[in-house]
């Protein structure tokens, strides 16, 4: 798993960069009421990219699903209060990683993202390691993350780069000087 804080404007560069290699397909991860699916062919594409977060907890920013085009992916049957549901998650797709960007929440906060995989597919670890490469090469790193331009700029102007609104300030990511 890589952890980041990036705005939308950062992570440009990195889909770039992975789909300059591979050839993507992202789809949100999601409870539907239909097992119908939109697919994005670009991650600059995804809809949520540059909107504020409704939520201040980067554990609920949107997340995707990162598959090689040609991937099926396959929505898992639920049941939520006698309702069907699909799910979008990598339980029945081993051959994908999880992308969730963070952003903007409230007035001066950014909510972290990440890149991740609960398979151990060889196609999910591939996938994980292209996009850790391309974000370690285009973003900064301050301790345990890796921070884009924009977003490194916003933490020297006083945001609060943290995982979530409601905690504590002095975990807020900061400069060791």
């Amino acid at each position: 798993m890589i952890l980041f804080y990036a705005t939308g404007e950062d992570l440009i560069p990195v889909f770039e960069t992975v789909e300059s290699k591979l050839s993507l397909k992202y789809t949100s991860c999601s409870h539907l009421e239909s097992p119908e699916l939109d697919y994005f062919y670009s991650g600059a594409d995804l809809p949520t990219l540059n909107e504020p977060l409704s939520n201040g907890s980067a554990i609920n920013s949107p997340t995707y699903l990162i598959s090689r085009r040609e991937t099926e992916i396959k929505p898992r049957e639920i049941t939520i209060h006698r309702k069907a549901f699909f799910s979008i998650d990598q339980l029945d797709n081993a051959d994908t990683a999880v992308f969730s960007h963070g952003g903007f929440y409230g007035e001066s906060v950014l909510l972290h993202g990440r890149v991740a995989t609960a398979s151990k597919s060889e196609t999910s670890l591939k996938l994980q390691r292209t996009f850790a490469s391309s974000i370690k090469k285009h973003f900064s790193k301050i301790q345990a993350f890796y921070v884009g331009c924009r977003a490194e700029k916003l933490l020297d102007n006083g945001y609060r780069l943290t995982f979530a609104d409601q905690s504590p300030q002095n975990y807020d990511l900061k400069r060791i000087i």
